[in-house]
């Protein structure tokens, strides 16, 4: 084929032959194109369900992280119906000692422990251990203990 001129043609079956071959040749492209587009929605498709995925990823990290540091928080963070500061005071209660800041958190603990565990009172400590038991883990949660 000349570039710019239309093409001659030695007879008719040529030139019907030429349009054919012209005409798949356009339609093979066609067809191509189409695969392409496919292939490409195919794949933005994968993008997208891997991007919802991952925001679904992200979205539950955060929301877990937000838990953690709740439920590490010094600054009122309540389990089993107590803050960070009222298991302290609970602790140091039980403890028959008083919260002067020499003594250490682990001491009181200790010390309301041994006073109250209830294999040393014969089951007459329970309720008390139990508190002791709910204030200590408060406290260990915000890493305070």
């Amino acid at each position: 084929m000349q570039s710019g001129r239309p093409p001659r043609w030695c007879s008719d079956a040529c030139k019907a032959r030429g349009y054919r071959e012209a005409k798949a040749a356009a339609a093979e492209k066609e067809r191509q194109a189409e695969e392409e587009r496919a292939e490409q929605a195919a794949w933005e498709r994968l993008q997208e369900e891997q991007r919802r995925q991952h925001a679904e990823y992200e979205r539950r990290r955060a929301e877990e992280e937000r838990r953690r540091r709740a439920g590490s928080s010094s600054s009122g963070f309540r389990r089993g119906g107590l803050s960070t500061a009222e298991a302290r005071v609970v602790l140091f209660d039980l403890a028959e000692l008083r919260d002067d800041g020499v003594t250490t958190l682990k001491t009181a603990y200790r010390t309301a422990a041994r006073l109250h565990h209830p294999d040393h009172h014969h089951g007459k400590g329970d309720a008390a251990f139990k508190r002791l038991s709910e204030a200590a883990a408060v406290l260990k949660d915000a890493g305070l203990l």
